[in-house]
């Protein structure tokens, strides 16, 4: 039945109908991997304002959200509708509680790594790869914090929520782009990997 309901909600993307209220999809968790199309804030954790400028999301939050948008993000909708708070950056250190998930999402993220720099090509250090280590040392990690007790008890999920958890991936666009720009037609890049 839980595999059932996670196609639902994958189905609920791809086809605006609304069954992400029905009560057999209870997700206590959201865990994201991805790009700009759900950067909650990593990109400004990571190298301040000057590379991400506002707007931020500022005109829903009110203040600098890390979202380069101004507004709301897909993963926001998606935390919105399984009825989690809205997901933190990973790499976001400050006031931060990953209680029901994390999103380990960078803008400029690829799932090859590139052979460049953020400033040389503006793709991000953080490929596919790198989220996913991020994510299984967070997975490990977060249970040996949340034993010491104390205030980190509270901050890091409960052990049964990353096996009930919803996880998405939004990340692709950036892979495509680089090809066009390196002047690679679809089939040389298909041939050279």
């Amino acid at each position: 039945m839980e595999l059932i309901c996670k196609l639902l909600v994958y189905v609920t993307l791809l086809f605006p109908i609304s069954i992400l209220s029905l009560q057999e999809c209870n997700f206590p968790a959201v865990f994201n991997v991805g790009d700009s199309g759900s950067d909650t804030g990593a990109l400004l954790s990571m190298f301040g304002e000057p590379a991400a400028p506002p707007p931020n999301g500022e005109t829903f939050f009110h203040s600098s959200a890390g979202r380069v948008c101004d507004g709301r993000l897909l993963i926001d909708f998606i935390a919105e509708g399984v009825g989690v708070p809205y997901l933190s950056a990973f790499l976001d250190s400050m006031g931060t509680n990953f209680t029901h998930g994390a999103n380990f999402a960078t803008v400029g993220s690829t799932i090859r790594r590139q052979n460049t720099t953020i400033f040389q090509s503006g793709y991000s250090p953080i490929s596919l790869d790198i989220q996913y280590a991020q994510f299984s040392n967070f997975l490990k990690r977060s249970q040996i914090i949340r034993r010491k007790g104390g205030v980190f008890k509270n901050l890091f999920p409960e052990e049964f929520k990353f096996s009930s958890a919803l996880y998405t991936f939004d990340i692709g666009h950036n892979d495509l782009t680089a090809g066009y720009q390196l002047n690679m037609s679809p089939g040389y890049q298909y041939s050279i990997q």
